[in-house]
């Protein structure tokens, strides 16, 4: 089975290793997010609102990554394009959010736009200032298929 998924050909080299990657940097987004109060507020204990930010992040991430494959296979589209990628990943920030406050019952958020936002721009910023999410070759629109 693993045979299969390695020889899957991603412009990040190792996919395990930039999805670990992503993971961190997503996990240390929803971290700020939540302890500097950027929207959402620790009410319960800070190891409870630590597990519900590394749910929030798988979370976050995972349903990035499968609303850009929704995109891409509905749209038929080679690249989802910047604007599809940014608006599916913020989505999933705020679900992420939303489901470590089912889970832990140690957040509250005052803002889910706000809290959404920086969770999502800390990440994505983040990942692509050092070097983990490309910034050359991509475009902002999508791009269909021929």
């Amino acid at each position: 089975m693993f045979d299969k998924l390695n020889k899957i050909k991603t412009p990040h080299g190792n996919h395990f290793n930039h999805l670990r990657n992503m993971f961190g940097y997503f996990l240390a987004g929803a971290l700020l997010t939540v302890f500097i109060g950027l929207g959402a507020d620790v009410v319960g204990s800070v190891l409870s609102a630590a597990l519900g930010a590394a749910l929030a992040a798988a979370v976050a991430l995972l349903g990035g990554i499968f609303v850009t494959m929704i995109f891409r296979t509905a749209f038929r589209l080679v690249q989802t394009g910047r604007i599809l990628q940014y608006a599916g990943f913020w989505l999933s920030s705020w679900l992420g959010l939303e489901a470590a406050i089912a889970a832990t019952g140690s957040l509250i958020l005052s803002n889910s736009f706000v809290a959404s936002l920086a969770f999502f721009g800390i990440s994505f910023g983040a990942a692509t200032l050092f070097g983990q999410v490309p910034w050359r070759g991509r475009s902002w629109m999508p791009i269909r298929r021929p």
